[in-house]
C-alpha cells in the first residue's frame, strides 16, 4: 500500500511543486493571429515630473474661451473635484481643461490632451487612458456660435478677449 501511495502521490506532488516554481524561461504570451508585436525601444531621457506638470498645466495652446466667460457657465463656475490637484488658475478646473495666458495677456481656458486621453476608472481620473465615455460625434459648431455671441457681446470684436478666443473657435469649428 505504501509503495502504491508513493507511486501515485510523489509524481503529482512533484508536478505541483514544479508548476509553482520560478523557471529560467519566462512565460511569453502568444500573439493573436493578425497582430504584430512591437519590440521595446530605448526611451528618451527626460524629467517625467516636468513632463507631467507641462501636460497638466502647460501653455501648449494659447487660445481659448476667456476665463471670465468660462467661469460664468454654471457647470464650470464651481470647483471641480477632478482638477488633478492642480494649483493657481487651474485649481478647481476639470482635468480636461487648462487655463493659460494668451500671447496678448488674456487668461483663457482650452480643452487639453486629456479630453481624449484620460477618463474615469474606478472613481479615479486615469491620465493616458483613452476616453470612451465622451461623445465626440457631436457637432460643436452651434455651441461655439453661441459662445462667439457671448464673447462679442461682453467684449466686442475689437477686444483682446476676442482676439484670444477667435483662433480657438475657428479651429474647433473646422474640426
Amino acid at each position: 500500500m505504501r509503495s502504491k501511495f508513493l507511486f501515485i502521490i510523489l509524481p503529482i506532488a512533484s508536478l505541483l511543486l514544479w508548476a509553482n516554481c520560478k523557471h529560467s524561461t519566462p512565460f511569453v504570451e502568444p500573439i493573436p493571429d493578425g497582430a504584430t508585436k512591437i519590440q521595446a525601444s530605448e526611451q528618451r531621457s527626460g524629467n517625467a515630473d516636468a513632463g507631467r506638470d507641462y501636460l497638466h498645466n502647460g501653455d501648449y495652446l494659447n487660445s481659448g474661451i476667456p476665463l471670465a466667460i468660462y467661469k460664468s457657465v454654471p457647470i464650470f463656475s464651481s470647483n471641480s473635484p477632478d482638477d488633478l490637484g492642480r494649483t493657481g488658475d487651474n485649481k478647481g478646473i476639470p482635468f480636461n481643461y487648462t487655463v493659460t495666458t494668451a500671447s496678448n495677456g488674456v487668461k483663457v481656458v482650452y480643452t487639453n490632451c486629456m479630453s481624449c486621453h484620460a477618463d474615469r476608472l474606478n472613481g479615479q481620473i486615469v491620465v493616458g487612458l483613452g476616453n470612451t465615455t465622451a461623445d465626440n460625434t457631436q457637432d460643436i459648431g452651434t455651441l461655439l456660435g453661441f459662445v462667439d455671441g457671448i464673447v462679442q457681446s461682453n467684449y466686442g470684436i475689437n477686444s483682446k478677449e476676442w482676439a484670444a478666443y477667435m483662433p480657438f473657435s475657428r479651429g474647433f469649428k473646422s474640426i
